[in-house]
């Protein structure tokens, strides 16, 4: 193949893996709400919980 072919299929390649990435992405984060990692978090009075 010519070395126009070779980088128009490379662009083509970058595009569709970083389609693919999107979407994943997009996808684990519309799993809705999930409970949070840290502890204490469900504060709002903004007090610290390392004391």
């Amino acid at each position: 193949m010519s070395f126009d072919a070779l980088t128009i299929t490379g662009l083509v390649a970058a595009v569709l893996c970083a389609g693919f990435l999107v979407a994943l992405i997009n996808r684990d984060d519309a799993g809705g709400a999930r409970p949070s990692r840290i502890r204490g978090t469900d504060k709002t009075d903004g007090s610290d919980c390392r004391s």
